[in-house]
């Protein structure tokens, strides 16, 4: 079936082109420079052992693949046409379509009419360029052929490209969704058959790959193939492409590889079992709080424990990413071990306060944060909550559920300070989440500037008037229009970069898709819903100062804001983010918020 699969697509490139480019090419002068694709099958294992072409360091790397961000391209259907991607199948789907569409329609296209509309992506080829164009793009059908087609090409220099489009049986048993590439660029007449000019990367001989896109060593993205392969033509990248060329230098990804194995193992569960202490102790701590008023002070100050405990783990889970092997034996007692004292530090630091005590904790949980991304992210490229780079989640910056994190910590926090430094604490931590050069996350950046907006009604001014309310718009849109030009003019593109490239309409369009793979993806997670489902319930909690929860938010209208804040950030961040990361994590923090000043207070009564 896998087999199967790798010939359509190879049949549906092939449609798209004459017969005459899918073939070995005879020794003709035709082309300064001279690309040749290979589809094939296998684990990243099994790429390592075939003899692949040598010339020397540097002349061949070897990387892991990650699907771009978004459901719609993942699997199959990102890799179609050599995965280049933009939207739903990507630019070079729909170029090979409308090329095969053509030849369908005039039964045979010129040659080079093809590969220029198709993989060059323009309508319009001059007669003089159709002998130069014939032969640069060569799809190689098994690998045997290129022990032939390479040493016999004419070319000055060739690229050639062995990748995997489609997941074996073997990789989806182990879990392993990464695809492996081999990328080799070198003169053709220095390859023959003679010992050591074909090595296998497990020799050694393979440096790694790395792009624009990921900005990881080892990892590049399935819509970076077109893009490397036009940039290797000297053809302009349309702006329609959202890759970026592929790069030989760094180490081969082999311990990355292994590694990955290991935390497809263990993050999920390890995941589960986070958020499944957090509802425990939520639901649990509220029916104690409502209906069992005779409840064992060692019950409540039990729960109280462990509804710190469920805001510690998200804390110590980002730094235990580090460890030196992602296994039960090692993961589980560092976690239970670091979460007991970053409890003990909280419950020491904020002594007699207990909003204080929850504070201290989201705050450690930003700095952990904010650490990470000073060391350039190590953490978030496999962290044990939310998903790895490797999955295409996102390769570099802040990810959604460590964002969530920050987010919390930041509006905690706030609360513990003047109101005017709070304001400027949210307005400076959302100006951290967006810039290109450390969070590049806008949606986390947006909801910020939003709490800070807030910030300014709830604590500054406390008032809810017409003008309060258009100046908290106001440092919203403020906020969100200064990430934008900081990534339009930023010297490193972004994926935030295109979009500020975009119309107004664009723009719109853009946060509708968004909000649409976020429904989607919650939608995967039935309990996600419960959790966007009682965000509204705690907000009306927090605002209305209700039952048990009520007398520390009456003694303490700083707490109360905050509650309110982060209620409201949560719910933005669902709306302007593609995951539930920030909402949920949002929804933890400010269940800890609201349930352990309550039980703390039931606790030292009882």
């Amino acid at each position: 079936m896998r087999r199967g699969l790798v010939g359509v697509l190879t049949a549906m490139i092939t449609l798209c082109f004459p017969a005459e480019i899918v073939a070995a090419q005879s020794p003709q002068p035709c082309c300064e420079r001279q690309v040749f694709l290979l589809l094939m099958e296998g684990s990243y294992e099994e790429t390592l052992h075939p003899g692949w072409p040598y010339l020397g360091p540097g002349s061949i790397g070897i990387g892991l693949v990650a699907a771009a961000d978004d459901s719609e391209l993942s699997g199959l259907d990102a890799y179609e046409a050599l995965g280049a991607g933009g939207d739903e199948r990507g630019a070079m789907h729909r170029a090979l379509m409308r090329a095969g569409a053509r030849t369908a329609a005039a039964g045979q296209v010129p040659l080079a009419d093809a590969v220029r509309s198709a993989l060059l992506g323009s309508e319009q080829v001059r007669e003089g360029e159709a002998a130069a164009r014939s032969t640069e793009f060569v799809i190689l059908q098994s690998p045997l052929d290129m022990f032939s087609a390479l040493p016999m090409s004419p070319a000055e220099e060739i690229l050639f490209i062995a990748s995997v489009p489609v997941r074996s049986g073997r990789m989806e048993a182990s879990g392993d969704e990464a695809s492996p590439v081999i990328v080799f660029r070198g003169n053709p007449d220095e390859l023959n058959f003679r010992e050591g000019t074909y090595c296998p990367p497990v020799a050694g001989c393979a440096r790694g790959l790395t792009s624009d896109t990921t900005r990881r060593d080892g990892i590049v993205s399935n819509v970076d193939v077109a893009p490397t392969i036009l940039d290797f033509l000297g053809v302009p990248i349309p702006d329609e492409m959202t890759g970026s060329p592929i790069r030989i230098e760094g180490e081969a990804p082999t311990e990355l590889h292994r590694r990955y194995l290991q935390y497809q193992r263990i993050h999920t569960p390890v995941g589960l079992l986070a958020l499944g202490i957090a509802l425990g102790t939520l639901f649990i701590s509220v029916g104690v709080l409502l209906f069992w008023r005779r409840a064992s002070t060692a019950t409540v100050g039990g729960l109280a424990i462990l509804a710190l405990v469920s805001v510690a783990l998200p804390v110590v889970m980002l730094p235990s990413s580090l460890l030196p092997r992602l296994t039960y034996p090692i993961v589980l007692p560092t976690l239970a071990v670091a979460a007991a004292l970053v409890t003990i530090v909280a419950t020491q630091w904020g002594r007699g306060d207990p909003s204080a005590t929850v504070a201290v904790v989201a705050g450690l949980g930003m700095g952990a944060v904010i650490f990470d991304g000073v060391l350039g992210w190590p953490a978030m490229l496999m962290p044990l909550l939310g998903d790895s780079a490797l999955e295409g989640v996102r390769f570099y910056g802040m990810g959604n559920a460590f964002a969530g994190v920050y987010m919390a910590g930041a509006i905690l926090l706030a609360s513990r300070i003047p109101p005017v430094a709070g304001m400027l604490l949210l307005a400076a931590a959302g100006l951290l989440a967006g810039l290109p050069g450390f969070g590049a996350d806008l949606g986390t950046s947006f909801t910020l500037f939003a709490a800070a907006g807030l910030w300014y009604v709830l604590r500054v001014k406390e008032g809810f008037g017409l003008r309060e309310a258009a100046t908290a718009v106001a440092v919203a849109l403020v906020g969100l229009a200064a990430i934008l030009l900081i990534h339009r003019f930023s010297p490193e593109p972004t994926h935030v970069t295109g979009v500020v490239d975009d119309s107004p309409g664009d723009i719109i369009a853009t946060f509708g898709r968004r909000l649409a793979l976020n429904v989607r993806n919650t939608s995967a997670i039935p309990v996600a819903w419960l959790i966007v489902a009682l965000l509204p319930v705690w907000l009306a909690v927090a605002w209305k100062r209700l039952g048990p929860f009520g007398p520390v938010l009456r003694r303490d209208p700083a707490w109360r804001a905050a509650t309110i804040g982060l209620a409201l950030a949560a719910i933005i961040g669902f709306l302007v983010n593609d995951s539930i990361g920030v909402a949920g994590l949002g929804f933890t923090y400010l269940s800890a918020a609201l349930i352990y000043p309550a039980l703390r207070e039931r606790w030292t009564s009882g």
